[in-house]
């Protein structure tokens, strides 16, 4: 992950690594399989919320619903440890977590 912020006029940048290692990629699919797949198009009640969470020994990802919100975080870990300051957020490519489960199942 290469990021550039800015927050109050300061400009900040990291780069960070994390890796999905190969004998995780199996459990991460059926992660997906089972419970990110099958709930892409929920929506929850007001004031109501779901998320999913994956943790592999680099990574967090975690798939959030909310309302008609749908939101994937990736969050990295230092020696198996979220780091809450470097994650990546997006909703626009939730969408693309079926992309995600054929190359991972390529990968496998």
């Amino acid at each position: 992950m290469n990021a550039k912020y800015d927050f109050v006029g300061k400009s900040r940048s990291f780069f960070k690594t994390s890796w999905l290692d190969l004998n995780e990629v199996e459990e991460f699919i059926q992660f997906l399989e089972q419970y990110i797949i099958p709930n892409l198009k929920d929506k929850t009640e007001k004031k109501q919320s779901t998320t999913y969470i994956f943790n592999s020994k680099e990574i967090s990802f975690n798939f959030y619903i909310e309302k008609n919100t749908r939101r994937i975080s990736i969050y990295l870990k230092d020696y198996g440890v979220i780091d809450n300051e470097h994650y990546f957020w997006t909703e626009s490519q939730v969408n693309k977590i079926p992309e995600l489960l054929d190359v991972l199942k390529k990968i496998k």
